[in-house]
């Protein structure tokens, strides 16, 4: 879509707080030049702060005109929005380039920048004693909180597609930078960033790095040494994913998940439901991530409560009445409809745990045994105090869609308990 004059000339001054005067220099082909609001996303912050300086402090005989602080900042985020939405395959238009919108990119921007220029340590390394589906998963978690130079996180060098399907990206949630689809500013990037642009040259070597670095010292190097001249970090990887992680393995994985869920909780003994609840989270996590590789299917949330479901065999009524709760609630985010809140009630009914509790055995209600000392002080129900996140292993996708501060909390509680965090890791 084409911006009219007044279009431009409205949102320069009603969305990013310019006066009149500052608008009509911006535009004026005399002036700056930008009278095209998507000619702003040929600028970067550098260039930016240059243009603001020149209108602040012309050369000698020339009259400044003041942009104040937050206007300036306003534009610095949208001209980082516009640059998104081209990357992702949309048109800056009027529509979604109100503040409203802005404001929310503004805050990803800004947690990207920080990232950007953060050291992210060293990749998880892959050794003959690793699994390689477990390292891909955990190499490509590792890369999601890598962010290149683009502002995208670098996971999107590794995705199975390379191509973008060529029709619209989905449509935006209300006042969102993103879709409901991928539900963040970081999952659109990694989901339709595309990889013909210029700057997937140095985000591309820099995942090469990564997987050499890796891969040090072990036979794998032999797998990615045709990629090393090139540094084609996404050749590499997919070379070993061909070569480690064909579809037998995926499908024999696969069916290692469809067995875990498989399995039946009778309430017997010292098992608890948080840990059967466990073993379906991982199970569903291991069919999540081998599905896409293989003629598997996802199951849906209600499927997933189901399942759950249907592998409790007791007779104790207060789990019998928790499950007619769950079966009765099946309205959209109802338990019935929803795996963690099911979960959840199940667990509070769970007649094993009352009985160990009573024995004053200390569980921990995440599925995660309370094997650190101190660490039922600091979990409740298997929460992080601040934001609620599930303090368990995450299969990656589900790791790729908590917000910052959930993943920021859950790595902290994986670096204060890393005995009972690796403990909550699938050993597949």
């Amino acid at each position: 879509m084409v911006w009219t004059q007044a279009q431009t000339a409205k949102w320069y001054n009603n969305e990013m707080g310019l006066t009149n005067q500052a608008r009509a220099h911006l535009m004026a082909d005399d002036g700056a030049g930008y009278s095209s609001v998507q000619d702003l996303g040929e600028l970067d912050q550098e260039y930016w702060e240059k243009v603001v300086e020149q209108i602040r402090h012309p050369p000698a005989g020339q009259n400044g005109i003041g942009i104040s602080a937050e206007s300036e900042s306003r534009i610095l985020a949208s001209i980082y929005l516009i640059r998104y939405y081209l990357m992702t395959g949309r048109s800056p238009e009027p529509a979604n380039m109100h503040w409203a919108i802005g404001s929310e990119f503004q805050k990803a921007y800004k947690e990207l920048v920080r990232r950007r220029d953060a050291d992210p340590g060293d990749p998880p390394k892959l050794t003959k004693h690793t699994d390689m589906l477990r390292w891909m998963d955990n190499f490509d978690s590792f890369l999601t909180t890598v962010v290149g130079n683009r502002l995208c996180p670098l996971s999107y060098v590794i995705r199975d597609s390379a191509d973008v399907k060529q029709e619209a990206p989905p449509a935006l949630a209300t006042n969102k930078p993103y879709s409901t689809e991928h539900s963040s500013v970081e999952a659109e990037m990694v989901a339709l960033a595309n990889h013909s642009a210029f700057e997937f040259g140095p985000d591309n070597h820099r995942v090469f790095d990564f997987v050499d670095t890796a891969t040090q010292g072990t036979e794998y190097q032999t797998a990615i040494k045709l990629y090393r001249k090139k540094k084609d970090g996404r050749g590499a990887f997919m070379a070993l994913k061909r070569q480690y992680a064909g579809k037998d393995t995926y499908a024999r994985r696969y069916a290692e998940g469809e067995k875990m869920i498989a399995i039946q909780w009778k309430g017997t003994g010292h098992y608890p439901m948080s840990k059967h609840v466990q073993r379906h989270r991982i199970g569903f996590g291991i069919i999540e991530t081998c599905a896409p590789h293989m003629s598997g299917c996802v199951p849906t949330a209600t499927l997933r409560v189901r399942r759950l479901l249907d592998s409790i065999v007791t007779s104790d009524p207060s789990l019998h009445a928790a499950i007619t709760l769950i079966e009765q609630d099946d309205v959209e985010g109802g338990m019935r409809n929803d795996f963690e809140k099911a979960a959840t009630a199940l667990q509070r009914a769970d007649p094993v745990n009352k009985r160990l509790s009573s024995d004053n055995s200390k569980r921990n209600l995440s599925g995660v045994d309370g094997a650190d000392i101190g660490l039922a002080v600091i979990l409740k129900q298997g929460r992080g105090p601040k934001t609620g996140v599930h303090l368990r292993w995450h299969p990656p996708k589900e790791f790729k869609a908590l917000q910052k501060p959930e993943r920021d909390e859950l790595q902290a509680w994986r670096k204060k308990y890393p005995k009972v965090a690796e403990r909550s890791i699938p050993k597949w």
